[in-house]
């Protein structure tokens, strides 16, 4: 539980990071006509950090052939290149996992190694969201600075993250999925501080 704290304050001020919370300038900038909105920055980087923990789960996931599920090459600090939200991530959330291997384009190697490897998921997470502003390429109006992703992964590194909630091993040291929610709850209740509950 104190493992679970920890982990969740660190999230929580990533998320402060990127939207501006607590009087700072928001790391996250949207096209002009979406940055006045404080409620589609937060909703956005909901979205992005429950991706991205999401995502790291799945590193952790082996396939029967014992291959991760996500590779360290797309999704770990090393991976980080120049627009790294854009040249990398938008490929692999709305390109890799929102896509059937057999119906994702072929130059998406280039920007997502190994992603045969990487499984369609096809329960939503990954579907590009109205205000994710991704139709097939970047929009390059919105920006994130690859210093955010280098820190919150740097956050990440540090976690033993488990993939069974009931497992025993290193339980009082490890993030175990049941996390997920409780990082969509408590963010979403950030956004819509007056009934704690999302749509």
């Amino acid at each position: 539980e104190k493992v679970n704290k920890q982990f969740y304050k660190s999230i929580a001020s990533f998320f402060e990071r990127l939207t501006g919370k607590n009087d700072n300038k928001p790391e996250l900038e949207l096209p002009d006509d979406l940055n006045q909105d404080p409620s589609i920055l937060e909703e956005f980087s909901i979205r992005l950090i429950g991706r991205i923990v999401f995502c790291w789960f799945l590193k952790h996931k082996k396939s029967f052939q014992g291959i991760p599920l996500i590779p360290k090459e797309v999704l770990s600090k090393g991976a980080i290149k120049e627009k790294y939200y854009h040249m990398v991530l938008e490929r692999l959330f709305f390109e890799v996992m929102n896509k059937p291997i057999n119906n994702r384009k072929p130059e998406v190697s280039v920007y997502v190694p190994k992603h045969s490897q990487i499984p369609f998921l096809n329960g939503g997470l990954f579907e590009p969201h109205n205000h994710d502003l991704y139709n097939g390429q970047p929009n390059w109006n919105l920006k994130i600075p690859d210093d955010w992703f280098t820190d919150f992964f740097e956050i990440l590194e540090r976690y033993n993250f488990t993939i069974d909630e009931n497992s025993t091993v290193d339980a009082e040291v490890s993030v175990d999925p049941e996390m997920m929610g409780r990082i969509f709850e408590n963010l979403l209740a950030t956004v819509n501080p007056e009934t704690k509950k999302s749509a």
